[in-house]
């Protein structure tokens, strides 16, 4: 037997408000932002540190983890400014996460 379950508001109603939020700073503020996401040990770190002598005082890293900082410590000894944000389990950043992170 299916049920259909009819929702007040969209799940991702005030996680995209804020998305929109964040993108009219970033604009406003004429900051580039890039969402660099991967797979566990996809190189996205490594990318980073690669392209940290380029970014040198033009780029800061807010850096998700589930639990360590082991990341954000291997991007600021590159030369980057980095933010940690620990998830404690969820497998992503969410637009709240972003948002505290940047103010």
């Amino acid at each position: 037997m299916s049920k259909k379950i009819v929702l007040a508001e969209k799940v991702k109603g005030k996680s995209k408000e804020i998305a929109d939020e964040l993108n009219r700073f970033f604009r406003e503020k004429g900051i580039f932002a890039v969402n660099l996401i991967g797979s566990p040990g996809a190189g996205k770190t490594s990318l980073l540190e690669a392209m940290a002598p380029r970014l040198h005082g033009r780029a800061a890293v807010i850096e998700g983890d589930i639990q360590t900082d082991h990341d954000r410590q291997r991007i600021e000894q590159s030369g980057l400014c980095a933010c940690q944000i620990n998830t404690l389990g969820a497998c992503h950043l969410d637009a709240a996460m972003v948002r505290k992170a940047v103010n």
